[in-house]
């Protein structure tokens, strides 16, 4: 309309300024591009963003004293009433003010993007169609599609709140999580700068032990697998670092700060940011309350009064949506920070050598995921202190000197003798740490080899001596968090007091430095404000170091661990398979389970494994046998050779690895379910009477390492898994070894041997059975870690080599082993039969039937049922017993500790 109005000037003879016409053009090209994003917006399905918000605001707020200027300009006597004007810039302010209303309001409701969503529902059911339907989907990713208001005043929780106030909430009541929060994805942007830094920490170590001249009495490792490594091809080598823990590690510790920063750095400046908002917004106040009190005094008029009060009113809003803004954005990077090193720390766990598992124990590796990620994820709150507590310092100590003058040294005393005594005390907090976090290590260790063991403990009544190790140890760690706890109150009392001290020093100083230092109710009122600011920096600064010493001591101890040797996957070069050739091929290698072995386990390996052929490798025990399947895995270091294989590999070792699943799940190993591949792996590895057996069938939840099968149940769901996998080459680590006689015959006939399901497969079977060895295209013979002698039954035998004394000593004790048991064995079977057949024929009639509703009945024979949740409130009997529970002095001292962890953490 301005636009016309000018152009009609100009018409009309008249000469309108070139402001006339720009103004209003960039206005309209301003608007068209609003429209774009909001069109863009709306097809995208995203709710409203921040920008158009504060677009919309500030443009209502540039123009609120426009009217204003018209106005007055028109209320001017002489002047004419430009009522066009007025009345078109009225309806732009108007349609602003709807506009800005329109961005804090949007539907949250399902979208077409949400159906199309593959997250989690909460039943898992899906319809015919494949589509979940309406009434299971969860609500939509309500924060990331609010609007910026909702955000700012977290009102996108309300619906979440109301639901868990009316009734008792599901899974499905629960907002999506945020996609930008799943650990896929925070992992996947971590994994993108941490590898440089690993690359660039893998040449630091050649260098240095090229400096050092490090010489080892076996082979290096080829060329080949050197400059794959040094080059750090795939996302698994450059995630993970072969440093040394005792070595080069230690120049390396600050490699995974920058990865961190770059990966999630944005998101903390953009908080800190915020957070610096709001600390320089708490100086507002003290010149508020002084222009405040020169209105009391001074008798000016009314508006002022009331702008002072409503300005206190806008300081205090804002004051409170920065800070939560900020702190939200800091406990959102903490849950990143804790998913991305989590996921890093698991994924390592799963690559590491045997030497690196021999120094990173089970206690130590959950001790990581759980107690030092979360350590680093709470101190990220924290972190805003370190650089918005000093800035507030400096210039309350600037306001307080135009205050109060040179009296204000006596408080900046107060930090000078606070702070030296402060890094002392922080500097021995930081060793306790250390030294706490490495006994509860160990004894996470030993609880973690007690569980295992229990059986054994039990048998041998070893309790007394087992509970007496955990308690020193336990003490021992409680002795360190108590000597952490003592320093940590003294850093805490001496940071509260300070704020105190210094405003008593600086008060006494002023009152008695002159006789013209008298404290107005200004100059009074406004120092108790900028102390009360000052104690809120001070305050929170001593936590602030407190929680950075934890992130600091925890932070080195997960590096450690990332930089520890990993498997060298290109110590194997596997190539795709092929219908003719060799599928394994084992050239002039050597290997042992330590880089710094004076010598080899296995050397001069010299195998060629043909297509489809069936291979057993023999030996005395402790010879390498198991140790070879290892190293065509890539499990071992590999000094020297080469080792080949073509197609994908499945492994069946000794000693069964079961899921915490059913059975089914624990054979289908991640795979689809094919009926007539499953029921062929059930039938050839014998499992079909032990599901009849089992309550659920193959239903059934398997507990913790198999607890409720026996051993030789677990062994035939190992390789039945194995078996499904429908793999190349097989590696079967006397997987016939836990089973019984008759049994262990069908399943060489039926699986292993040449007429079973695999005998289009190649198959390497490490074996003590000698009664197989007849059956296999070749044997493989090895002595004092090298192949002795390697050709098929037939041919060894008439060789009369280490194979046929072999043979001779296993028989010799074989026989006497029989002679001496057979009378025992004999006494005892009977009476276990007998015991035995009730329960069996009973388990028989109760798991004849097969369940109609799989997932009814995996609900019912579930180990572990879902917690129940009772609705209304507690009653009197509940807080009576946590009362008495509480109060005896044993549960005081047990929670002592933790009470004061979780004060120094709130």
């Amino acid at each position: 309309m301005d636009l016309l109005k000018a152009a009609s000037q100009e018409a009309s003879g008249e000469e309108p300024d070139a402001i006339s016409y720009v103004s209003p053009s960039v206005l309209v090209v301003a608007l068209i591009v609003c429209l774009v994003v909001q069109s863009m917006e709306q097809k995208r399905l995203i709710g409203a963003s921040a920008m158009m918000f504060f677009f919309y605001m500030m443009s209502l707020v540039v123009s609120v004293p426009v009217l204003y200027t018209r106005i007055i300009k028109s209320s001017d006597a002489g002047s004419v009433l430009d009522v066009y004007g007025l009345t078109t810039f009225s309806s732009y302010l108007a349609l602003l003010l709807t506009q800005l209303v329109l961005t804090c309001i949007y539907d949250s409701g399902l979208t077409p993007a949400d159906e199309a969503d593959d997250s989690p529902t909460a039943t898992g059911s899906v319809g015919a169609a494949g589509a979940v339907p309406a009434a299971e989907r969860q609500p939509v990713f309500a924060e990331c599609r609010s609007s910026i208001i909702s955000r700012l005043t977290f009102s996108w929780l309300d619906r979440s709140v109301l639901n868990a106030y009316r009734k008792e909430i599901g899974e499905a009541d629960v907002n999506r999580l945020d996609p930008s929060l799943r650990v896929r994805n925070v992992h996947g942007e971590f994994v993108r700068y941490f590898p440089p830094l690993v690359a660039l920490s893998r040449s630091e170590r050649d260098a240095a032990e090229q400096q050092e001249n490090l010489s080892f009495t076996h082979h290096r490792v080829n060329a080949d697998t050197e400059q794959l490594v040094d080059s750090g091809v795939s996302e698994g080598d450059q995630l993970h670092s072969n440093d040394s823990r005792d070595g080069a590690g230690g120049r390396h510790r600050r490699k995974l700060l920058p990865a961190l920063w770059k990966a999630f750095g944005s998101q903390l400046i953009l908080s800190w940011s915020i957070m610096m908002i709001h600390g320089l917004l708490a100086f507002a106040n003290p010149f508020l309350l002084e222009s405040l009190i020169n209105f009391s005094t001074n008798g000016e008029e009314l508006w002022h009064g009331i702008l002072y009060t409503f300005l206190f009113f806008v300081v205090a809003v804002l004051s409170s949506i920065t800070f939560h803004a900020s702190f939200q954005l800091s406990l959102t990077c903490g849950i990143k920070f804790r998913s991305a090193l989590i996921a890093s720390i698991y994924r390592k766990s799963l690559t590491l050598t045997q030497e690196s598992r021999a120094r990173s124990t089970v206690g130590e590796i959950v001790n990581l995921m759980t107690v030092d990620s979360n350590k680093i994820a709470d101190s990220i709150p924290f972190f805003w202190a370190m650089l918005v507590s000093p800035v507030q310092i400096v210039i309350a100590l600037v306001m307080l000197w135009a205050q109060l003058g040179t009296a204000v040294l006596a408080g900046i005393g107060i930090f000078v003798v606070i702070i030296p005594v402060n890094g002392y005390i922080m500097a021995k907090a930081q060793k306790l740490e250390e030294k706490e976090m490495k006994t509860k290590d160990e004894r996470l260790k030993l609880l973690n080899e007690v569980l295992n063991a229990m059986k054994v403990i039990k048998l041998y009544a070893w309790e007394p001596s087992f509970q007496q190790k955990i308690s020193h140890v336990r003490r021992t760690e409680v002795g360190f968090l108590g000597q952490m706890s003592y320093l940590f109150s003294v850093v805490i009392i001496m940071w509260t007091v300070a704020p105190f001290l210094v405003m008593v020093l600086t008060f006494i100083t002023y009152i008695y430095s002159g006789d013209d230092h008298i404290l107005t109710a200004s100059k009074a009122f406004v120092s108790l404000t900028l102390f009360n600011i000052l104690r809120f920096p001070i305050t929170v600064l001593p936590w602030t170091i407190t929680e950075s010493v934890n992130a600091y001591v925890s932070i080195k101890r997960i590096q450690n661990f990332l930089f520890e040797d990993d498997i060298d996957e290109s110590s194997v070069l596997k190539l795709p398979s092929s219908p003719d050739g060799n599928s394994v091929e084992i050239e002039g290698a050597s290997f042992g389970w330590k880089r710094t072995d004076s010598e080899p386990l296995l050397k001069d390996v010299n195998i060629q494994v043909p297509k489809g052929k069936l291979i057993a490798i023999v030996g005395k025990v402790g010879c390498g046998k198991s140790s070879l399947l290892q190293s065509v895995l890539g499990e071992t270091v590999k000094f020297c050779g080469s080792i080949t294989t073509r197609g994908s590999v499945a492994y069946v070792p000794q000693e069964a690895w079961i899921q915490n699943l059913t059975v089914r799940d624990n054979i289908l190993f991640g795979r689809d379910f094919d009926q007539a591949r499953y029921d062929e792996a059930l039938r050839a590895c014998q499992l079909e009477k032990d599901l009849q057996l089992l309550t659920a069938g193959d239903a059934t939840e398997i507990g913790e390492r198999g607890i409720n099968l026996s051993g030789g149940q677990k062994q035939r769901v190992s390789l039945a898994r194995a078996v499904y996998q429908d793999s190349d080459i097989y590696l079967l680590d006397d997987p016939l070894a836990a089973v019984d006689s008759h049994v262990g015959k069908k399943l060489f006939h039926e699986v292993i041997g040449k007429s079973g399901l695999l005998r289009d497969k190649t198959r390497i079977l490490v074996t003590h059975g000698i009664h197989w060895l007849p059956h296999v295209d070749e044997i493989v013979v090895i002595d004092n870690g090298r192949i002795s002698e390697q050709g098929s039954y037939e041919h060894l035998l008439d060789h009369d080599g280490p194979f046929a004394s072999f043979l001779k000593e296993f028989f010799l004790h074989d026989g006497e082993r029989k002679r001496a048991s057979r009378s025992r064995d004999v006494s005892v079977s009977i009476a276990e039969i007998a015991a035995a057949a009730p329960e069996r024929r009973r388990r028989r009639r109760v798991g004849g039937g097969e369940s109609e509703d799989l997932a009814e009945t995996r609900e019912l024979h579930k180990l572990c049922s879902r917690s129940m949740c009772r609705e209304s409130g507690c009653g009197c009997n509940v807080f009576k017993s946590i009362s008495t529970t509480s109060s005896r002095p044993s549960d005081v001292q047990l929670s002592k500790q933790p009470l004061l962890r979780h004060c120094r953490q709130t």
